[in-house]
This record gives structure tokens, sequence and C-alpha cells, in this order.
């Protein structure tokens, strides 16, 4: 570097101009290369010495000097010597970057961005499964729906039906309530036609005797008819506590179990039914033959007139 001085205006004043041959130039360059090299190494060392809790000091040649402030400043002062004797000082000043987050500290590029890719597919696994969940919630929802709506169609042929054997049931009673008058009516004319003819009918001793024995013979009937009630009742009381605990033998099912129970019913009443047939008979045979004894005693004669 070399240092000239030329008049440059009338009034005198001296400039100092700075000539730069190419090789001073080019020696200068790369000594600030070298600079900033070493502040960058610097820089580095120094924050990796903070964030371990070391403290650090270096010195090279060129000297280089290095102070952290309390405004996280580092400078270091390089002098420079030249080709022609002259030295000169080159002062740099490199603010120090902000300290990382605690989770990053220490660790490489590559490392960060395998945590990262790993935390985005443990994320992408559980979104997955949550929307697979979700979609067999809304399979499931459409299944119930459908199974909603056709229990609705059944319910709504259920309530029609209902509808109709109401009807039916109403038309059938009201039938029963027409039958019960006629019936009503038909006793009535009975009955008035029987006190009408009773008084003929208590002059004749024969007469007498057969209606005390049709009255004991309605007696004995309506005896035989309380009889069948209670013999039913008994029954349906003993079905009602055996059905529930006898299981059906070598398979059968409910149906036939309650076939069997009709079947026996069926065969009770049929042997009351022939009870009171005998009953009737033999009562038949009693009036027969107290007819027979009031035609002997009023003798063939009376019995014509």
């Amino acid at each position: 570097m070399r240092l000239k001085a030329h008049n440059t205006s009338e009034r005198g004043v001296a400039h100092l101009r700075v000539e730069w041959n190419k090789k001073d130039k080019s020696c200068l360059d790369s000594q600030l290369g070298l600079i900033s090299i070493s502040s960058k190494v610097l820089l580095l060392y120094n924050s990796h010495g903070e964030n371990h809790g070391v403290n650090t000091s270096t010195s090279t040649a060129p000297a280089v000097s290095s102070s952290s402030t309390s405004a996280t400043q580092l400078s270091s002062a390089v002098v420079v010597a030249s080709s022609s004797g002259t030295t000169s000082t080159v002062s740099t000043s490199v603010v120090a970057t902000p300290k990382l987050p605690s989770e990053i500290t220490g660790k490489t590029v590559e490392e960060i961005i395998k945590e990262w890719n790993a935390e985005l597919q443990e994320r992408t696994g559980k979104f997955r499964k949550q929307a697979n969940a979700i979609a067999e919630w809304d399979r499931r929802i459409l299944q119930n729906r459908d199974v909603l709506l056709r229990l609705e169609i059944e319910v709504a042929k259920v309530v029609e039906t209902q509808s109709n054997l109401e009807r039916q049931l109403e038309l059938i009673e009201t039938h029963q309530q027409e039958v019960d008058k006629a019936l009503q009516s038909v006793e009535e004319e009975a009955e008035r036609i029987y006190k009408d003819e009773r008084g003929l009918l208590l002059d004749d001793e024969a007469a007498s005797t057969r209606d005390a024995m049709y009255e004991q013979s309605e007696l004995i009937e309506r005896e035989l008819e309380q009889m069948t009630e209670q013999i039913k009742s008994i029954i349906h009381s003993l079905n009602s506590n055996q059905g529930g605990e006898v299981e059906a033998p070598d398979g059968m099912t409910p149906l036939d179990a309650v076939v069997r129970i009709l079947n026996n019913q069926l065969t009770s009443l049929m042997w009351i039914d022939e009870k009171a047939e005998e009953f009737s008979s033999r009562i038949q045979k009693l009036a027969n033959q107290g007819s027979a004894s009031d035609r002997e005693l009023t003798g063939p004669g009376l019995w014509m007139s």
C-alpha cells in the first residue's frame, strides 16, 4: 500500500489517496476472508460454550481478540501488515444470534427432521384411526336408520291390522247383543206360556209328578254344569302350575306341549259329557218308569180319556 500527496485544489489542501496495487489487494482479500472464517468459528465455539456452561477464549495469528458484552456483541481486531511495511487494523463486530429452543439444542438438522417426521407419522396414524372410527359410526348409524324405517313400516301394518280387528270385534259384539236380546225375548215368552199353562198342569197328578221329575233333572243338570266348571278350573290351574316347570321330553316343541294339554282337556270334557249323558239317560228312564206307574194306577180308561 503506497501513500502519495497531491495538491488537488487552489486552496492547497492536501489529500491522501490510497493506491492499491493488485498484489496488495489480493493479499488483503485473503486476510479478510480468514478474518471472517475465524469470527464465525469463534462465534459458534462461544455459543456452544455458553450453552454448556463453559468459558472459552482463543487467540490466533494474525492477532484476534474477542470479548462478550452484556449486549451479546462480539468484537475482534485483526492487524494486517502490507508489503510496504505499514500496518492497518480492521475491526469486525458480530451480533450473537438468539439461542435455539431447548428441544432442538445440540441436534443436527437431520435429527430434527427425523423427529418431526416421526411425530407427523404418529399424528397421521391417529388421524386415520379416528377417521376409520367415525366412518364405522356413520355406517352403523345408516344401518340403524334402515332398521328403524323397516320397523316403522311394520308398526304401521300392525296398527292397521289392529284397527281392522277392533272393527270386527265391534261387529261381533253387536251381533252378540242382538242374539242376547232375541234369547231374552224367547225366555220371556216361554216363561209367560209356562205361567199360563201352570194352572192346568197342576190339576193333573201325573203331570205334576213329571214336572217334579223334570225340575229334579234340571237341578241335577245344573249341578253337573257346576262340576264341569270346577273340573275345568282345576285342569287349568294344574296346567298353569306345571306348564312352566315341566320340560317337553324328546325335544318336544312348546306347540306340541300345548296340543298335548288341549288333548288332555278334551278327553276330560268328553268323559264329563259321557257321564252327563249317562245321568240324563237314567233320569229319562226314571221319568218313563214314573209315567208307566201313573198309567197303571189310573187305568186304561182314564188314560185314554
